[in-house]
């Protein structure tokens, strides 16, 4: 009878704890203090024959580490704290200890060999490597074995440079009292370096042209203030063995400017050797201000001091130095241009980004102009066009400039000066999808361009098109639209990086690697095209990203992860292998209770269809009901199977798995908008999307909590003055009266913000002047008499994206009419918290303030009205 009981006893506990899958009994409920046991996984390296992959775990405690791991065996080594880890050969690792030194790992022996101390370091191809050491009295540089032998030294190093086959060194040296220019072939690394130039100035920014013929550099002087002025420039011509110079007087610079200090993102030689783009800044940006009253002119085009407090304030403008003819050609001709080469940098495009100014454009309109280099013939091509540079492609091989106008892509052949219309819209539409600004949409992506520009790749919603050049035959490469899926080129180098473009797109093995991504985010993977066919890599109800490929790109890793499932880096050793895991990250989590995710579907009152993500409590019983939190902020479906690790380290004090450990329901709903209402919209979707969720989920509607920051911050203070399905409600960095917001200067651009909303987040298309009741409607401040949520606002008293004096005058309006709230004011932050403890305490009161409100904890002392 005894034992009948008992069996009774345990009978009914099972059958209590019934709801918990036979998976889920036993594990643990996720603490505070558990959090630090997580770690971020990241895709490394993996080696040249497949067999290897590097990774490292990153944790919140810096206690970060390196590791090796055959794939196939398991073998693995690990190092705490090392850093810049790389395979240098198949069967050799290099990377740097926690100590400074740099290492070499033999894998199939297991031995690692300590070299030295460096900061950097590179492969250098046969066995060595090159490597510098910064030891704060000098730099040092170093050519060493993977046997750990030093082969070449050179002490008190200025800066230097690898020509880009690896083949030579050039570079800057401060010995015996004089400084020096030297390059040393690789080849000949043991013979003595050929001296280019010595003297009384260090020589730096060191740059190659890119077959490695040519270097140039420059003499620059620092003041006791470190600040860096440019004396010399210098050009080495290696096969003709003659060197350049020209300083400050050097003809073709104008009157009213100066060589401006050399930094090495744009002082570079032209691919050809025969120019060197250097920089020029204009005399009156050093001069210091006037004095007396500021005078603000209204017909002004910029606001006044813009040019001295914004990041333009040291602006620097191209120039081209032609050491042939002695000359340096101005690129530019007026404070705010700007310039980026053509692809054979034979021409530079050229706008002036405030000619059209003031204007209340999210960009811009901007006259364009192509500017020959060798004559300084400037040409106007486009008028008034698109200020978004995502409308404006330049062709790597310098025949084309690629525009984007009136929803197809257009080509301007340089050379002829003629153009023509390359896409046909009628085909499938090219414009992004999703767009709800009050502006034309934006192109579905940046076209990308084939070796010699004989081919334009360009996008639609869901597919890739290949154009031929010259015949203008158009092809579409793949079948997304039938599927829901998007395709995209992966890891394309499309933009210019600064004023320098990028390459041509040329695979190694002739195939084109793309990203297909389901439009519901639901699934997602990698494939090859291949003769016009897209095979499979990876496929599934994942994301994946960090794809990368062995020497001849038969093995590949990926990254794979859903909410549920840790990240995991997984290894095929052929394409149409099986995968295997070489990390799985986070192995501890399987001992813990966690949530789930899951797409709600749901549609606004226009009936478009909208999707958003619903996590699942932690320890979930369906037969009882839970609280729920919803965080908003535009779309934000694309989280779906984003795994998120526990943190209280978050720079809005959100995390859905700190909310979810702690027994609530967390909705991600996706916003859209009508122009000129921003708010309703906002309402409209996310009510909506609330009562989709409770359908499906056993969601208490008397305990629903909601948050957001930035513009979700305001969207969340709209929505609790016009709604009383929420309980308690989290606002930070929030615009709160957007007739104060649209008279403000930001504080990041020093532009009126005007233009911020009329055509960007708050979508009114109109000013104030225009629509004063639209203005009043949309802002929370003008209906804090309606409200009756418990409202905690919180912003960084250092904002320059949004006064904090929009949260203040929330505040304020809350406190004038008795409302329940509280205000967070951080010290020293910006838009979002940076400082941790400031993001700890945030995330901390954050769970406070739901606790209360929508569990029935204690009252925080904090929260308190002080007596």
């Amino acid at each position: 009878m005894k034992k009948y009981t008992q069996y009774l006893l345990v009978l009914a506990l099972l059958l209590g704890s019934a709801s918990l899958s036979a998976q889920d009994l036993g594990k643990k409920k996720l603490k505070p203090e558990d959090y630090g046991m997580w770690h971020t996984l990241l895709a490394n390296d993996l080696s040249p024959d497949g067999r290897w992959a590097s990774y490292r775990h990153n944790y919140e405690s810096g206690m970060d580490t390196l590791f090796v791991k055959n794939v196939a065996d398991g073998r693995k080594y690990s190092f705490p704290k090392a850093s810049q880890g790389r395979f240098v050969s198949t069967d050799s690792y290099a990377f740097i200890s926690e100590s400074g030194m740099l290492c070499v790992l033999k894998m199939e022996s297991a031995q690692t060999l300590e070299i030295q101390k460096v900061s950097d370091f590179m492969p250098l191809g046969k066995g060595r490597l090159f490597a510098e050491y910064n030891s704060g009295a000098g730099k040092s540089l170093y050519v060493i074995s993977l046997e750990g032998n030093t082969i070449w030294s050179a002490p008190g190093i200025t800066d230097y440079a690898i020509s880009d086959d690896g083949g030579a060194i050039a570079y800057g040296q401060l010995a015996d009292g004089r400084y020096s220019a030297s390059v040393i072939p690789v080849a000949a690394i043991m013979k003595r370096p050929a001296l280019l130039v010595s003297g009384e100035l260090p020589l730096e920014v060191f740059s190659w042209d890119r077959q490695g013929n040519s270097i140039a550099f420059a003499a620059v002087e620092k003041d006791a203030g470190n600040r860096r002025a440019t004396r010399q420039i210098y050009h080495y011509d290696s096969k003709k063995k003659r060197l350049s110079v020209a300083d400050g007087s050097i003809s073709g610079i104008p009157e009213d400017m100066y060589l401006a200090p050399a930094l090495s993102n744009d002082f570079q030689v032209s691919d050809d050797g025969n120019s060197i783009f250097i920089s020029l800044s204009w005399k009156k940006n050093q001069t210091a201000a006037p004095s007396g009253p500021q005078v603000w002119n209204t017909l002004d085009r910029t606001l006044y001091g813009s040019d001295k407090i914004s990041p333009w304030k040291n602006r620097l403008y191209l120039a081209v130095w032609k050491p042939r003819s002695r000359k340096v050609l101005p690129v530019v001709r007026q404070d705010g241009e700007n310039a980026f080469l053509t692809g054979d940098q034979r021409f530079a495009v050229v706008y002036d980004h405030a000619r059209y100014e003031p204007s209340v454009e999210a960009a811009t309109e901007r006259d364009i102009y192509l500017v020959d280099l060798d004559t300084g013939k400037r040409e106007i091509f486009l008028e008034r066009f698109s200020g978004h540079d995502r409308n404006l492609n330049i062709s790597p091989g310098g025949k084309y400039v690629a525009y984007f106008w009136k929803g197809d892509w257009w080509l301007y052949d340089i050379r002829s000066k003629s153009r023509k219309r390359a896409t046909r819209k009628e085909e499938a539409s090219l414009y992004e999808t999703g767009h709800d600004y009050p502006f034309e949409p934006l192109p579905a992506g940046d076209p990308v361009w084939s070796l010699q520009d004989r081919e334009m790749f360009y996008y639609d919603a869901f597919d890739l098109w290949k154009l031929d050049v010259a015949k203008g035959i158009r092809t579409r490469l793949t079948r997304g639209r039938e599927a829901g899926m998007a395709y995209r080129l992966y890891n394309a180098e499309t933009s210019p990086i600064y004023r320098f473009q990028k390459g041509a797109l040329s695979p190694a093995d002739g195939n084109l690697l793309l990203k297909g991504t389901k439009s519901d985010y639901s699934e997602s993977g990698f494939f090859l095209l291949k003769e016009g066919r897209a095979d499979t890599l990876v496929y599934g109800a994942k994301k994946y990203s960090r794809i990368l490929f062995s020497g001849d790109r038969s093995a590949f890793s990926y990254i794979e992860e859903t909410y549920g499932t840790p990240r995991a880096m997984m290894v095929k050793s052929s394409h149409s292998a099986s995968e295997a895991a070489a990390s799985r990250s986070n192995p501890q989590q399987a001992s813990y209770l966690w949530g789930k995710t899951a797409l709600v579907r749901y549609s606004n009152a226009s009936g478009i269809k909208l999707n958003g993500v619903l996590y699942y409590p932690q320890a979930y019983d369906p037969s009882r009901t839970y609280p729920m939190v919803v965080h908003v902020y535009q779309k934000q479906s694309s989280y779906l199977h984003d795994n998120v690790n526990p943190t209280l380290y978050s720079p809005g004090g959100f995390n859905p798995t700190l909310l979810s450990a702690a027994g609530y329901f967390v909705l991600l709903p996706d916003i859209i908008y009508e122009t000129g209402n921003p708010g309703r919209s906002a309402v409209d979707c996310v009510q909506s999307a609330v009562e989709a969720a409770i359908a499906i989920a056993p969601v208490d509607r008397k305990r629903l909590g909601i948050i957001g920051a930035s513009f979700g911050g305001f969207e969340t203070n709209f929505i609790i003055t016009q709604s009383d399905l929420f309980a308690a409600a989290v606002g930070g960095s929030s615009i709160n009266d957007f007739v104060s917001g649209y008279f403000s200067i930001n504080g990041n651009d020093t532009r009126s913000d005007a233009w911020r909303y009329e055509a960007d987040q708050p979508r009114m298309d109109s000013s104030p002047f225009e629509n004063w009741e639209g203005y009043a409607l949309n802002s929370p401040l003008f209906h804090v008499a309606k409200l009756s949520t418990p409202l905690l606002l919180w912003c960084g008293l250092q904002d320059g994206q949004v006064n904090p004096l929009q949260t203040m005058e929330m505040y304020l309006g809350l406190r004038r009419l008795g409302k329940q709230g509280t205000m967070l004011l951080y010290e020293k932050e910006d838009h979002a918290l940076a400082d941790p403890e400031n993001q700890r305490d945030l995330t901390g009161k954050v769970m406070d303030w739901f606790g209360y409100h929508l569990e029935g904890k204690p009252e925080p002392e904090w929260a308190k009205p002080r007596k």
